[in-house]
């Protein structure tokens, strides 16, 4: 009897090693599935990160607006019709070094984005020099040069798709006077 006891315990053990077992594995894949499908357009945030400042520059042109990026070393001037833009910041671990987005307000209902009632006109992207020639070289659509600093060059690509209320506001006219006023600092 006393060897049936204990052939019993190990058998009553098992069944709860085995729920514990497949506990732990939906939990694992469930915050796998929520950090790479769930958590990046989480951690987007709408608001200049630490190392951005963005002000009312004091030049000749009324309400031009000047980015600032200390951390990459670099800065851009905004036109009026961006007024009230904000950014956000993604970070990644293989060529690319940041993806900066920059937002503007839409009041365009039917707009699908990443962030409700507002879309990206402008996405900058910072490589390493070894990162850019890597992206260089490789087939297919590749972003366009938007400047270089000491350590880093900034590529860029504009919106494919645009609300209605802004595709005749931000125009590629517009574009280009941004990207020819950016500065390495």
């Amino acid at each position: 009897m006393n060897q049936k006891e204990k052939t019993g315990t190990k058998t009553n053990f098992l069944p709860w090693l085995l729920i514990v077992f497949v506990l732990v594995v939906v939990l694992g894949v469930s915050y796998w599935y929520y950090i790479k499908y769930v958590e990046p357009t989480g951690t987007m945030t709408l608001y200049p990160s630490s190392s951005t400042t963005v002000q009312i520059s004091p030049s000749t042109s009324a309400n031009l607006m000047v980015y600032t990026n200390t951390e990459f070393g670099f800065q851009l001037t905004l036109p009026d019709n961006w007024i009230g833009y904000t950014t956000s910041e993604k970070n990644e671990m293989d060529v690319v070094q940041r993806y900066i987005y920059f937002w503007v307000s839409t009041t365009d209902q039917a707009f699908s984005s990443d962030n409700k009632g507002y879309a990206s006109p402008m996405l900058l992207t910072i490589y390493t020099p070894a990162g850019w020639d890597g992206v260089q070289a490789q087939e297919g659509p590749k972003p366009s040069l938007f400047g270089q600093t000491n350590n880093y060059i900034i590529g860029y690509s504009t919106w494919q798709d645009c609300p209605s209320d802004l595709c005749s506001k931000i125009t590629s006219s517009d574009f280009k006077e941004i990207v020819k006023s950016f500065k390495a600092l």
